[in-house]
């Protein structure tokens, strides 16, 4: 699994307040568009439709795309070294969205644990991205958690962290897009591949006005 990052943390930056009232926003969440997830069996599933259109929940997006971490890595913050993070789960971390554990997930559940997990691809963004998540398991895990102990790491006991220097950037984004890792086959959305066009053309001195 990879994750792109601007920090080596692991600590999901949530507001307070939404932190609080998890619940009470996931359940208005359904309460206001109940037919968008009529087809989602588990709290994670749910969940993972509500990050989709933007509401801060308690998964972080992986990939299990090597590529399309790299995009991330130079597409975010692109005045900053960027990283693409490996991570190769242990067995007893590693699930799917079927696995007893994940189905029957609730936000009272008092397990101990992360997981990654293999998401169900309910949405063609997800599809798109090789995309799955990192499950925080308890709520006070939302501030800050150590995975030491949830995935494997090199012989000499290191994790596999590779920087992408922010004046590289430009040039690895041109070299993805020849295997058509790009904006507008990631994300799918209209808006998004508008931008893509108009960077597309702008960049490359097609464009003259708007």
């Amino acid at each position: 699994m990879w994750r792109t990052s601007s920090t080596t943390s692991f600590v999901i930056f949530r507001d307070a307040i939404l932190t609080k009232n998890e619940q009470t926003i996931y359940n208005e969440m359904i309460m206001n568009s109940p037919s968008a997830f009529l087809d989602d069996n588990s709290i994670f599933e749910k969940l993972t439709k509500m990050q989709h259109y933007g509401l801060p929940t308690r998964l972080l997006d992986l990939t299990e795309n090597p590529c399309v971490a790299l995009y991330f890595a130079c597409e975010n913050n692109p005045k900053a070294v960027g990283e693409v993070i490996l991570y190769e789960p242990k067995e007893s971390n590693e699930k799917f969205f079927y696995s007893p554990e994940i189905k029957s997930f609730s936000f009272e559940d008092k397990s101990k644990g992360l997981f990654f997990v293999h998401s169900k691809f309910n949405n063609r963004r997800i599809a798109s991205q090789s995309g799955l998540f990192l499950l925080f398991a308890e709520k006070e895990d939302i501030f800050s958690v150590s995975l030491n102990e949830c995935y494997k790491k090199t012989n000499d006991h290191k994790q596999i962290i590779l920087y992408i220097p922010c004046n590289k950037k430009a040039a690895i984004k041109k070299s993805l897009e020849r295997i058509n890792i790009r904006k507008k086959s990631l994300f799918l959305e209209l808006n998004d591949i508008a931008e893509d066009l108009k960077e597309s053309y702008s960049k490359n001195g097609k464009m003259t006005g708007e």
